[in-house]
Formats: C-alpha cells, structure tokens, sequence
C-alpha cells in the first residue's frame, strides 16, 4: 500500500513537472519574438516627444533665483495693506 501511494506521488510530480515545462515552453517564442519596425519607429518617436516635453518644461519651469526673496515679498504686502487701509480712512 506505502509502495503504490509513493508511485502515486511520483507520477503526480511528473505530471507537475512536464505541465510546468510546456507552459514554459508556450511562454518563451512570445517573449523573444522581436518587436516589428513600427514598434520600433513609434518607440523613437515617443522618446524624441519626451526629449522636446523635457526641453520646454526645463526652460519654462525653471526657478527665479534671487528675483524676490520671501522678506522682500512681506514686505511689499504690508505695504500694500498699509496703503489700502489709509486709502480707506481718506
């Protein structure tokens, strides 16, 4: 009875083991095919798309250095609220 529940295991691993196999063998054609040239062509042209969106973002967005500090910017405001309120009182 031990010697037929082994036999029994054994052929459960080998049917495991030749379905894993030819799951992988079904697997690997599609994944090393290689990708058609218009693939290709479109891959070229999103990354030149990428290229010119990171030229302009790096120009427009760039940051103001030494233009208005936060002292002058609070500065400016209460100027400006002091102006307003004394414009109110005349």
């Amino acid at each position: 009875m031990k010697n037929m529940a082994n036999q029994r295991s054994i052929q459960i691993y080998l049917f495991v083991f030749v379905a894993v196999l030819s799951l992988m063998a079904s697997i690997v054609p599609e994944v090393s095919s290689k990708p058609n040239m218009d693939e290709v062509a479109n891959m070229a042209e999103a990354i030149r798309y990428l290229e010119q969106l990171d030229k302009y973002y790096s120009q427009v967005a760039r940051p103001r250095f030494g233009k208005r500090s936060l002292r002058n910017l609070l500065k400016m405001s209460s100027n400006n609220e002091n102006r307003d309120q004394s414009s109110q009182l005349e």
